[in-house]
């Protein structure tokens, strides 16, 4: 009876340990929500004056469009930053629906927000191009970019 009851708190101390651990490993990341004004914001090319925007992966069908609010630093270098116009916007993101119909991909866009639920930015992309946003201190992020090949990858997945 003892050593079953020893084996019962030790599975509760685990599992509490773990719950404590991944809060204090997840403390500094924020997240992703779905937002449908988004989505819309960017299907008619709408430019937000006090966002800084970037892109990944092809200049004609980017992986993901980012727009991060000015007074954040991105950290990530493998984003580049593009001087955004209602035409630029334009381009990108019907390149990105033209590629994206071709694979049965839908696009949306998401609000990033930060460990306490505030905005930081935007996104547009596929579902599963999402990633992490981590929040450090001085409104500096860490934002990586999603993997390269997701119009490729999904195009193999119904073959």
């Amino acid at each position: 009876m003892k050593t079953r009851s020893l084996k019962f708190f030790m599975a509760v101390c685990f599992t509490f340990a773990c719950i404590a651990c991944a809060g204090t490993l997840s403390k500094n990341y924020g997240n992703f929500e779905p937002d449908k004004a988004i989505t819309q914001v960017f299907e008619t090319y709408q430019v937000n004056p006090d966002i800084n925007y970037y892109i990944s992966g092809s200049d004609v069908h980017p992986n993901a469009i980012m727009g991060l609010k000015k007074n954040y630093t991105l950290e990530e270098s493998l984003w580049r930053k593009i001087e955004m116009t209602p035409k630029k916007l334009r381009d990108l993101v019907e390149g990105m629906q033209k590629r994206a119909s071709e694979t049965g991909l839908f696009l949306s866009g998401w609000s990033m927000r930060d460990t306490g639920g505030r905005e930081i930015g935007v996104w547009y992309s596929a579902l599963f191009a999402i990633t992490s946003v981590k929040v450090e201190g001085n409104n500096r992020v860490t934002i990586y970019t999603p993997r390269q090949h997701i119009y490729i990858e999904n195009e193999h997945k119904d073959k």
